[in-house]
């Protein structure tokens, strides 16, 4: 089935807001994360979770609002860099 190009936004719609960038960066670490465990399914469950811990995330597309460390074992939260440019 071909694809069709989106419709065009409305203007007058509520703009995206911070949350947006936050679910992209975070389906950008799982997607780091899967193709470094080499993940393929449930019983794989346990090496994407160690190829987690510790990813570093550098700014960049995949990641605009700035690089990232998830961290290991203890709390698995992400620190990020907290100053402006």
């Amino acid at each position: 089935m071909p694809r069709r190009a989106p419709k065009q936004l409305d203007p007058s719609g509520p703009l995206p807001d911070s949350f947006v960038h936050s679910n992209f960066e975070a389906m950008n670490a799982l997607k780091l994360g899967m193709q470094k465990s080499g993940f393929r399914g449930r019983e794989d469950t346990m090496k994407l979770i160690e190829a987690l811990e510790g990813l570093e995330m550098p700014e960049g597309d995949d990641f605009p609002l700035g690089e990232k460390v998830l961290r290991k074992r203890t709390t698995r939260l992400s620190t990020v860099s907290s100053y402006s440019r």
